[in-house]
């Protein structure tokens, strides 16, 4: 670095540099956090890129960390911060998902990222500082370090506190929710070998097929059953039987949810031995678990833990080339085989869903009416909700052509953010749809009591004709119904209630009012 003195473009030219730095030092923390950043953590990395004429050893040191939140963005910008679900995902993963990840989107972050890397740093290199900005950049850098140390390493009692480094914090987090997954698999491991303790009290079926459909990432409010203005559901506006609008889904993720709907509540861990699988083939229903989702570590999966007890299993993932897309309407054939086998016991018959599971577009089959509005990504999220619409209307159709009395249930695992349209912890992320529709309905029913999606086992050994002594016992939930919503308890790291969560502004992605009546084509 060399001080001189310099025309007033040149002097420009490093303010320029100056506020470009800053805004990219923005960008590159908002996609590592995955949400608003932190101040000091942007100008932190403001500070290490501007140290490459400043301090350039500085620059060296911060180098490998500038380089691993570059090959994060992507992640961040898409799943957020490296949590316990995050590291499961990656470690469960398989081809399929793999493939899927490094989609055209994901490539596009890459190349945004390292090319405005590589020009920041170039710009950044060509920096001829006057003897003014030096001393200016000297102290301000000062002021900047002890602020940040400030930050990070707060004074007890100290009414100013800026929080940690999400940045700086990276390594450590992923490191800290790493073990956390180990420890829980650990424990997944040991909770499988408990006995079952379900205590039978009675048993009177009403049904011959008993279908619970399991949806993904849909959220109610984006559905027109829930008075979403476009029409995204004609299926469930139109059909008899029972609409609840305050449902809860118990978690807002895949894996943190869907046992909890299956298995007798608990706040501190999961009872996968004591599922509604293992309920219903104790009083002798025949019981199938049929995904679209994939068979993610049949050993270490909280999903294949409950989904294993099945009396049968089907993977449609297993029965299709590793690159191809798969769309749920394409399992009908086996969920009508399935429907159609004869048997002098009631079945229960799983059915968990790909849905409305980000990449939107890849769900979406090309050949099936879709939505076509200005803002692509949402016309693809609403596509998805139209396109399960449509194939719960096959599956209900399915039932009928069987003539057997039935009764079918669906709900989805959790929603996203309500204009984001990604895995968020809030009110809206678990306010999911739930629908019972039987044989016997004749009209619709719309139900506006609060039910806790963690206590959802209950809803579903009544909807058997199950009666068990384990539900009078259950301390912590005993019934689905509750009289409070606030108080209706949720797993979001740890058990709290749905008061805590951040509440519904009542902000939700439209289209255009002129396309809003658009039909899909």
């Amino acid at each position: 670095m060399t001080l001189t003195k310099h025309k007033k473009p040149f002097r420009y030219y490093n303010y320029f540099v100056f506020i470009a730095t800053l805004i990219f030092a923005a960008f590159l923390c908002w996609g590592v956090v995955g949400s608003t950043p932190r101040i000091h953590d942007i100008l932190l990395i403001w500070l290490i890129l501007n140290c490459l004429w400043f301090k350039p050893i500085v620059f060296k040191v911060f180098s490998p960390l500038l380089l691993l939140w570059v090959v994060y963005f992507p992640i961040g910008w898409q799943f957020g911060y490296p949590n316990s679900a995050i590291i499961a995902a990656a470690l469960e993963t398989n081809v399929n998902e793999a493939t899927e990840f490094f989609d055209p989107f994901t490539l596009l972050l890459y190349c945004i990222i390292i090319v405005a890397t590589i020009t920041v740093i170039y710009l950044t290199k060509k920096i001829k500082i006057t003897t003014k900005q030096h001393k200016f950049f000297k102290g301000f850098s000062i002021v900047l370090t002890l602020l940040f140390i400030g930050s990070i390493a707060p004074i007890g009692r100290s009414s100013f506190k800026w929080g940690y480094s999400e940045i700086l914090n990276l390594i450590p987090y992923t490191v800290k929710s790493y073990h956390e997954y180990k420890e829980y698999n650990s424990k997944l491991a040991t909770l499988s070998q408990r006995p079952i303790a379900w205590q039978v009290k009675s048993f009177t079926p009403k049904y011959q097929n008993y279908v619970f459909v399991i949806g993904e990432s849909m959220s109610r409010y984006y559905m027109s059953s829930y008075n979403y203005p476009v029409k995204t559901t004609p299926f469930l506006d139109s059909v008899n039987g029972i609409k609840y609008t305050q449902f809860i889904s118990p978690a807002g993720h895949t894996a943190a949810s869907v046992p909890r709907l299956l298995s007798i509540p608990n706040p501190k861990e999961i009872e996968f031995q004591n599922s509604i699988l293992n309920l219903a083939k104790q009083v002798g229903i025949k019981t199938y678990w049929l995904s679209n989702q994939d068979r993610v570590g049949i050993y270490d999966s909280e999903i294949s833990y409950v989904a294993n007890h099945a009396d049968y299993l089907y993977f449609y993932g297993e029965h299709v080339p590793v690159a191809s897309h798969r769309f749920d309407y394409e399992m009908l054939p086996e969920i009508q085989r399935v429907i159609h086998e004869p048997s002098d016991k009631p079945k229960l018959i799983m059915i968990h869903l790909m849905g409305s599971h980000p990449r939107f577009v890849k769900r979406l089959d090309k050949n099936l009416p879709r939505f076509d509005f200005s803002n692509g990504y949402l016309s693809d999220y609403l596509s998805t909700i139209y396109q399960t619409d449509m194939f719960l209307k096959q599956i209900y159709q399915a039932l009928q052509t069987a003539n057997q009395p039935f009764s079918m249930v669906y709900t989805s695992d959790h929603g996203l953010h309500q204009t984001k349209l990604k895995h968020d912890a809030t009110q809206f992320t678990l306010s999911t749809p739930l629908f019972k529709l039987s044989s016997d309905d004749t009209t619709q029913i719309t139900n506006n009591k609060p039910q806790a999606g963690y206590g959802f086992v209950w809803y579903l050994t009544d909807w058997l004709g199950i009666k068990t002594y384990n539900q009078a016992q259950n301390t912590f939930l005993n019934q689905t119904e509750q009289t409070d919503l606030n108080t209706v308890p949720v797993f979001i790291e740890r058990t709290t209630e749905f008061a805590k969560l951040a509440p519904f502004d009542g902000k939700l992605l439209l289209p255009k009012e002129s396309e809003i009546k658009e039909p899909p084509k």
